[in-house]
């Protein structure tokens, strides 16, 4: 089995004083596929002086950009063959290449095909997909994941269930807040009370940066449901959104507030009230 680098491992020789480790360090990122070390390879190249790893550094990075570029452009179902290898080294692959999709369905692709992954590097890869994309289906990975011997994948582990109450959980509750029943939407409310206001509009935020119109549709529904000054910039962030149905109902609330003047003079919601 060849040997496996992780991401601090790449770190760790970044920091070495010794040319010819610091320049191993970019043979593993180039040879390896590791998209996920772009943001330490360009820290490090902040802090290189030396000209021939200072040259080096930059050709990872552009060749980095090009393996990003072909996943960006690659279904994800096309690395289900990888995912569903026994090699440790050829999962890791496949999970690079989604590292950075955002697909409605990439999450329930990865709880049928990745549902045991116990490889460290695997693992982590892993968490950083599902939390790019927000599904109820993850939760039993990453409550699986809480008990990881890494206590650093223990924290993205957490980080995982933060994201997915604000982006996955809460907008079924909000749900509630367009049902035609009005028995749901008086028990919505009273429901969503018992959230931090901070939470609320971060999953209101959250919801509007999905890739999934359904979802970005709801929670700009949500806005007229809603009270408070607090709402605005949200609203405005994302006034031009790329789903024209979205984009709608957020000009439609946000000129019948009056726009930026009459958020600046509204009074702040009562404590407790969404």
């Amino acid at each position: 089995m060849a040997e496996q680098i992780s991401l601090e491992g790449v770190q760790g020789f970044f920091a070495q004083p010794n040319k010819a480790i610091r320049k191993r360090a970019l043979a593993i990122i180039l040879n390896h596929e590791m998209i996920e070390a772009e943001e330490a390879l360009q820290q490090y190249l902040g802090n290189e002086t030396d000209p021939e790893l200072q040259m080096i550094g930059r050709k990872v990075l552009e060749r980095l950009a090009d393996y990003q570029k072909m996943s960006d452009s690659m279904p994800a179902e096309h690395v289900v063959p990888l995912l569903k290898s026994p090699v440790p080294e050829t999962r890791v692959r496949a999970l690079r290449r989604l590292l950075r999709k955002r697909t409605p369905t990439l999450a329930t692709l990865l709880q049928q095909y990745c549902p045991m992954e116990t490889v460290p590097e695997a693992a982590l890869l892993l968490v950083s997909i599902l939390n790019n994309n927000p599904h109820p289906g993850n939760l039993p990975l990453l409550l699986g994941f809480l008990e990881s011997p890494s206590a650093r994948l223990r924290l993205e582990a957490f980080k995982g269930l933060q994201i997915l109450i604000n982006a996955s959980l809460l907008p079924l509750f909000f749900k509630g807040l367009v049902d035609p029943s009005q028995e749901i939407k008086v028990m919505t409310l009273q429901m969503l009370r018992q959230f931090p206001r901070k939470a609320l509009l971060d999953a209101l935020d959250q919801m509007l940066q999905t890739d999934n119109p359904e979802i970005s549709r709801l929670a700009a529904k949500i806005f007229s449901h809603l009270q408070g000054a607090d709402l605005l910039p949200i609203v405005q962030k994302h006034l031009q959104h790329p789903d024209q149905t979205t984009a709608l109902f957020l000009q439609t609330f946000y000129s019948h507030l009056g726009g930026q003047a009459a958020a600046v003079h509204a009074a702040p919601p009562a404590p407790g009230v969404p």
